[in-house]
């Protein structure tokens, strides 16, 4: 099978995703940031009811509570991302990929059925699962001469 066919009929159930960080509507800023240390994730579900309604990220953190006034007892609601899109066990990872192209966002929240959190995908995730089953196809691609790296001075 090509690469291209793989992706297009891979779902996001043949993916080896780990249990999502979920937090309940109302927890505040300091204990969502502690256990998404101590986890050492970059991403948290915030469900209400059994549904995810929000995802807060390490770019959430950094973009608006580091570096400002905000009471840590202050709900991680006021700065998630709300009505984030997501995906279901049975979406294929080019849905996803585009999905995150689109949105310009690196995770995806899995939910069942009922909406409820079952895994985050990732663009490592997409990366891994390819790279594991075409590994040579993977090292052998060209690269892009017309991308631009930008260096940090160092």
């Amino acid at each position: 099978m090509k690469l291209e066919d793989l992706f297009e009929r891979a779902v996001v159930a043949q993916l080896d995703l780990p249990a999502p960080e979920v937090f309940s509507s109302g927890t505040s800023v300091r204990d969502t940031v502690a256990r998404m240390r101590e986890g050492l994730r970059n991403v948290a579900l915030i469900e209400n009811e059994g549904r995810v309604i929000g995802v807060f990220t390490e770019v959430d953190y950094a973009r608006k509570v580091l570096g400002r006034d905000v009471a840590e007892d202050t709900a991680i609601d006021d700065f998630m991302t709300g009505k984030p899109t997501t995906v279901r066990r049975d979406t294929t990872l080019s849905r996803c990929f585009e999905l995150m192209s689109e949105g310009n966002f690196r995770q995806l929240p899995v939910v069942d059925e009922d909406g409820k959190p079952s895994g985050v995908v990732t663009v490592r995730h997409l990366v891994q699962f390819l790279a594991d089953r075409y590994p040579s196809e993977i090292l052998a691609m060209a690269p892009n001469v017309h991308q631009i790296t930008e260096l940090d001075g160092g």
